[in-house]
């Protein structure tokens, strides 16, 4: 069962193929999508793209028991850094960055 998400929005829209391994990389877990789905994955990523505004839109589901080991503000950096594009996320509350 999935509980947490992490939600980023791109300025851009990326190949959901290459965002998943870089994901998957990145985070040091195996990721899926409805498009790749993979049985050992740790974690779902959920892709969506928009006619208005920031076009694309990323949510990572997890469950408790998997540690992403990652803030939200390191991975919005890194995917803004390695896509060169703005990035734009609502960090939970309680964040200490929302303070």
């Amino acid at each position: 069962m999935l509980s947490t998400d992490m939600q980023f929005y791109l300025n851009k829209v990326v190949d959901e193929y290459e965002l998943i391994q870089f994901l998957s990389k990145s985070l040091d877990l195996r990721c899926e999508t409805l498009n790749y789905p993979d049985s050992q994955a740790e974690v779902f990523v959920m892709i969506n793209d928009y006619e208005i505004g920031f076009p694309m839109d990323i949510t990572i589901s997890y469950t408790k028991e998997v540690s992403l080991g990652k803030d939200y503000l390191w991975l919005a950096k890194l995917l803004a850094r390695s896509y060169q594009t703005l990035v734009a996320t609502d960090l939970p509350e309680g964040h200490l960055a929302r303070n």
